[in-house]
């Protein structure tokens, strides 16, 4: 008698990678961005931004709140490897928040004090990176948008 096992698989990389592309091809963009985000990987949130129209993605932005602030998480998570597209995805992000949403208003105030700390850290370890100034504008825009960073 055989006994057939129901083997889970955790999808490669690859195989998450083809998903997103195809969601991104439907224009299933929220999608496709959670896709990403949920594997917990700072590569496949890089492949998608480099994949995405970013054009699409924020005018207007169809990203969920929960996707915006776990956007702005991972990127800001290893900003080792932090360049323009990542800063440009982080602006607009931030600046799509609904501050009304009561997801935002529950979990923005934590994403937002470890933005600041990541950004600030960056800025020390690279005065000299042409991203310095970009930065700073959005560590003056989280203030502005009323978040106390202590």
């Amino acid at each position: 008698m055989s006994v057939v096992r129901s083997q889970t698989q955790t999808p490669s990389i690859f195989d998450v990678q083809e998903k997103i592309k195809i969601l991104l091809g439907q224009g299933s963009i929220n999608k496709a961005f959670h896709q990403a985000l949920i594997a917990n990987d700072l590569t496949l949130v890089e492949f998608v931004i480099d994949k995405a129209d970013y054009k699409t993605v924020f005018n207007p932005c169809p990203l969920e709140q929960t996707v915006l602030l776990s956007l702005i998480q991972q990127i800001t998570a290893d900003m080792s490897s932090y360049n323009d597209v990542k800063h440009k995805y982080l602006s607009e992000a931030v600046m799509n928040l609904n501050l009304k949403d009561i997801i935002t208003k529950e979990h923005a105030p934590s994403v937002m004090r470890e933005l600041h700390q990541n950004c600030q850290t960056y800025i020390a370890a690279n005065p000299n990176s042409h991203l310095c100034a970009g930065l700073r504008m959005l560590l003056m825009a989280i203030q502005g948008l009323g978040f106390k960073i202590a």
